[in-house]
């Protein structure tokens, strides 16, 4: 059930990677991630307001909160900065790329078999390998002038350390869930630091806060479409599923992603594409099957 709550989750990262610019109409990226993580935490807490043990509860394992706060605000923030310099489906091919390795060296003295371990990296190599080959092929679908070469390349930087946020991500929501947390718990706990930090981005560019009531509309619906219920099903996933696990399974994306565009008017088709992310599709099932024979016959 955990890997079902994973792949709903990262079917709507998807769709929001291709279809929120038609929401999103000119409002400034900090401006959106103040409002919709905003709304996100008055959600969870509005949903969580009987529960007395809470504050007690990140007392407690404040470390591992702030953790999780950082590295959720390294995460989003460093990807609306590689949005200055490349395409939201190359950054997730970095992203996704990196998330896993992540995991797994964060997860690396919880092995108790080195097969198991190796199984598993060869997995994550493999699925950072296919992400970076069919990152080549989106740039060779496109001209690239010289001068851009540095602009990409500091986008590809933005968005790896953005993946290895996201793994880290992962691992601290397992382990506050291990602690203690439930869901809602770890959803109240998580934004307050990329809030703090948009704020302050925000006052200090001279940003006006204010919006019409059309784009106050469309921020409601993407928070609730593309923030609140992936992240509550990705949390619901990550309760049920390894940290490397997780990861492994959101590499499928890019693979979504694609299959996504081909709704848009300007897609371009591309066999070299397709047998990547097929590839890709095979290693992310076989990776689970193995996984699953694993914890079945220990």
């Amino acid at each position: 059930m955990g890997k079902i709550f994973v792949l709903s989750s990262s079917i709507l990262l998807a769709l929001s990677t291709v279809f929120a610019h038609y929401l999103i109409k000119g409002i400034n990226p900090l401006t959106m991630v103040l409002y919709s993580f905003s709304i996100s935490l008055v959600f969870f807490n509005l949903l969580a307001t009987k529960d007395k043990t809470f504050l007690s509860l990140v007392k407690a394992n404040l470390g591992w909160v702030i953790f999780v706060n950082i590295t959720t605000a390294l995460d989003w923030l460093l990807i609306f900065v590689a949005l200055r310099y490349i395409s939201a489906s190359l950054i997730n091919c970095f992203v996704f790329g990196a998330a896993p390795i992540a995991a797994l060296l964060l997860t690396f003295k919880t092995y108790t078999s080195r097969k198991i371990f190796f199984r598993d990296l060869i997995s994550c190599i493999l699925i950072c390998f296919l992400l970076i080959i069919l990152s080549i092929c989106y740039l060779d679908t496109n001209v690239i002038a010289p001068d851009s070469i540095k602009n990409i390349l500091w986008g590809i930087f933005l968005s790896s350390i953005s993946g290895l946020a996201t793994g880290a991500t992962i691992y601290g929501c397992k382990k506050l869930q291990l602690l203690g947390f439930s869901t809602i718990s770890v959803m109240r706990s998580r934004f307050v630091i990329i809030i703090a930090i948009a704020l302050i981005l925000i006052l200090l560019d001279n940003i006006p806060l204010a919006l019409p009531f059309s784009s106050i509309i469309d921020i409601v619906i993407l928070s609730f479409l593309f923030v609140i219920i992936p992240t509550f099903l990705l949390q619901k996933g990550i309760e049920r599923t390894l940290p490397v696990v997780t990861t492994i399974i959101t590499s499928l994306v890019p693979v979504l992603t694609y299959i996504f565009q081909f709704f848009e008017p300007d897609f371009v088709f591309s066999w070299n594409e397709i047998l990547i992310i097929s590839a890709l599709s095979i290693v992310v099932i076989l990776a689970n099957l193995f996984q699953q024979k694993s914890l079945s016959s220990s």
